[in-house]
């Protein structure tokens, strides 16, 4: 459980810092970049979680 944290947070961390780099170069207008800047930690969670659960649920049930 505590592997699951541990990548999820790296994978969290790693791709907010991606997604601000990202929409830092796009040329977007004040408003949207605002939303971007705001929606990339929760985008980065998402996915996150989603990388975590089936790569590391597959693991779990082909080990045990």
């Amino acid at each position: 459980m505590i592997k699951k944290v541990v990548i999820g947070f790296g994978f969290s961390v790693l791709l907010t810092i991606a997604f601000w780099q990202v929409t830092a170069r796009l040329p977007l207008g004040h408003d949207l970049d605002n939303i971007a800047f705001l929606a990339s930690p929760i985008l980065a969670i998402v996915i996150s979680v989603l990388l975590v659960r089936s790569r590391l649920m597959n693991n779990s049930q082909a080990g045990g």
